[in-house]
């Protein structure tokens, strides 16, 4: 199993920010409208490995500077920038809300999200 520690591929990173915001949503439902939602269904990935919005993968991959492989560290400055990426289009108030929690992640989520990336290289190796 791939540890926190070690590198995780762009996809990898991108599949677990998902499965991050997806279990944060389903947390905080009553907090969140429509769009934490909406990008999660942009974001997601189809049995073939393809994005359901492409659009959402070419942002990841220039948020992540198209590096190769990120630290658990970098891998959540990607989603940072991404989500900056987004604020700065026009999106919600939520994704403000979004980029002001990770900014100041508390340790019990800074767990989910080195075990989100975990799940996901898990996931990505398996249907690679």
């Amino acid at each position: 199993m791939q540890t926190a520690t070690q590198p995780f591929t762009l996809k990898q990173a991108y599949f677990g920010a998902y499965l991050f915001l997806a279990d944060f949503y389903s947390h905080h439902k009553t907090e969140y409208g429509n769009d934490l939602p909406m990008l999660l269904g942009a974001m997601q990935l189809w049995p073939d490995g393809r994005t359901a919005d492409p659009a959402s993968e070419a942002d990841w991959q220039e948020a992540g500077q198209h590096q190769e492989s990120l630290t658990s560290e970098e891998a959540l400055t990607t989603l940072q920038k991404f989500l900056e990426m987004l604020q700065q289009r026009g999106e919600s108030d939520e994704i403000s809300r979004l980029l002001l929690i990770l900014s100041n992640l508390s340790p019990e989520l800074w767990a989910d999200w080195k075990n989100s990336l975990q799940r996901s290289s898990q996931v990505i190796r398996t249907h690679a």
